[in-house]
């Protein structure tokens, strides 16, 4: 996890610019001296001991209690069209591209602000509207599993303006074998240090397990996939060759994508992961070998075996019922239509959404899904699509 930069981070002073007329000036004045001294004191702890902050003797404006804190988060602070949260600043890869300073995630248009203290009943409210507590991260990585403010060394919590470290050096990637095919993992290990224990509690507050085994899932699906379009690969030799090839390439982009010697913790990265294990294991296993080309096997046939990057897919896609339903669904997972079109078409498989307008409108169902037909195989952008249909079904 690379440390963010609090060169750009909004001052007090700008918070309190933006607070509503309704609150006086002596009161905004009042509230600024108090956020000023609660900034010293975070400031004191922030490397190591969020759990401690002696701020109880700070003179806290009266007005400035649970509710008009949360008040002022929502409406002044939080809400992306807010000049305040825009000016958040980012962690930025080699690329240039905005990503999430927690999971390192390519930040989309779900982008949202975290407490680094959290605010509610079992967090802090004081700490709501301060700018060094709150970060922009994926909506993702602000989890409801981030409730309960730490309160002791072991848990305290860690702070991505004042701390970095590499979370490669605590996981290993796995292949397992589990249903006649290989099932890649990501194993977290820690030691029994207080630093180690506070990373440990970071990772499973913010699910980073969970979202480094989804990625892991997505990229080796795609290695299999590429390698389901050629029959000859199923010799040894050329498996080998295919996968040394392949592990060199992520290895030349992992290294491209290194900044101030961090890796990019994303596909590059754990394709290389997967690519070195699956040399390493093929040659020395026969199990793994005959369940890496079982799996390669599988993906020709059967969709249901490729990897969205939205878990539901399926069953949001057999939800879809009706036009408004249609166009929310392919708006939220263009990739994922792309990726189920193509893998149909290659099979000569009908594409077609089950639900839609199910013994109603067999016509709006047939013209609907000719229109988004048109706009996968001539890659148009989606952002005209709910309004083409809109205009054609009128």
């Amino acid at each position: 996890m690379r440390k963010v930069s609090i060169d750009n981070l909004p001052t007090i002073d700008k918070i309190i610019e933006v607070l509503p007329s309704s609150i006086e000036d002596q009161d905004k004045q009042s509230l600024k001296s108090y956020l000023n001294n609660l900034d010293e004191k975070y400031q004191e702890n922030i490397a190591s001991k969020l759990y401690d902050i002696d701020i109880e003797n700070l003179n806290r404006p009266t007005f400035f209690d649970y509710d008009k804190a949360e008040y002022l988060y929502n409406n002044y602070i939080r809400k992306e069209e807010k000049e305040v949260f825009i000016s958040f600043p980012t962690v930025k890869n080699i690329h240039n591209i905005d990503i999430c300073p927690i999971c390192e995630g390519v930040l989309s248009t779900k982008v949202t602000l975290e407490h680094i203290i959290p605010k509610g009943s079992k967090g802090d409210f004081r700490f709501a509207i301060l700018p060094i507590n709150l970060i922009k991260c994926c909506v993702e990585c602000n989890t409801s599993k981030h409730q309960v403010k730490s309160d002791n060394e072991n848990n305290s919590e860690i702070n991505p303006y004042a701390v970095d470290f590499r979370i490669e050096e605590y996981f290993n990637v796995d292949l397992v074998e589990e249903r006649g095919g290989i099932s890649p993992r990501i194993n977290f290990s820690f030691h029994q240090n207080c630093f180690d224990k506070r990373i440990e509690n970071f990772i499973d507050i913010y699910n980073l397990e969970k979202t480094y085994n989804h990625r892991l899932k997505l990229e080796y699906q795609k290695i299999i996939s590429t390698l389901s379009n050629n029959p000859e690969i199923f010799r040894s030799t050329l498996l080998n060759c295919y996968l040394t090839n392949l592990k060199e390439s992520y290895k030349v982009n992992m290294e491209y994508e290194k900044s101030n010697s961090f890796y990019w913790i994303d596909q590059n990265y754990f394709g290389f992961q997967i690519c070195d294990k699956l040399i390493n294991y093929c040659q020395r296993n026969q199990n793994i070998l005959e369940c890496f080309r079982s799996d390669i096997k599988r993906l020709r046939y059967n969709p249901n075996e490729l990897v969205f990057e939205n878990n539901d897919f399926f069953t949001e896609f057999e939800s879809v019922t009706n036009q408004i339903k249609l166009i929310e669904f392919v708006l939220s997972n263009e990739t994922d239509i792309k990726k189920y079109f193509y893998h149909l078409k290659k099979y000569s498989v009908d594409f077609s959404f089950p639900n839609l307008y199910k013994d109603v409108d067999s016509n709006k169902k047939d013209i609907i899904e000719a229109i988004l037909k048109y706009y996968l195989e001539t890659n148009k952008s989606f952002e005209t699509f709910g309004e083409k249909i809109s205009n054609i079904l009128e």
